[in-house]
């Protein structure tokens, strides 16, 4: 009887723990800019929780295992403004979430990259190369 008992209380937590993990649910999509051109590299995450990812060579992204609730998306690519998206998520749910990026008025040109970093070029003491 007590065999019985433990195997039947195994079986309702299995139940309990799949139903979880089969609740959560997927965002995917794809990230372009405004001619249509996918941006690889693009990151993707969901505030305050550690969900993140980056655009494959597609262009496309998925985030999985979401647990059911409000979130703020939040994608970014660098020479282009942020955007953010809240979004409901409910159990299982599979949603699709295309992003098209604008341009950043900011003016890549005056953009240096470092090594450890970006510092805009009026703020540079050292000497530069420009690389064409």
């Amino acid at each position: 009887m007590k065999r019985k008992l433990t195997f039947l209380f195994f079986i309702a937590f299995s139940s309990l723990w799949l139903s979880t993990i089969w609740a959560q649910g997927t965002i995917s999509g794809e990230i372009a800019d405004e001619t249509g051109e996918t941006l690889i590299g693009a990151t993707v995450l969901l505030e305050g929780t550690t969900l993140a990812t980056s655009a494959d060579l597609d262009g496309t992204y998925t985030l999985k295992n979401v647990k059911a609730g409000t979130y703020v998306m939040v994608v970014s690519y660098l020479g282009y403004a942020t955007q953010r998206l809240t979004l409901a998520v409910t159990d299982g749910a599979n949603l699709t979430q295309n992003f098209t990026l604008v341009e950043d008025g900011m003016n890549l040109d005056e953009l240096v990259v470092v090594g450890y970093g970006t510092k805009q070029k009026r703020n540079l003491t050292a000497s530069i190369t420009q690389i064409n």
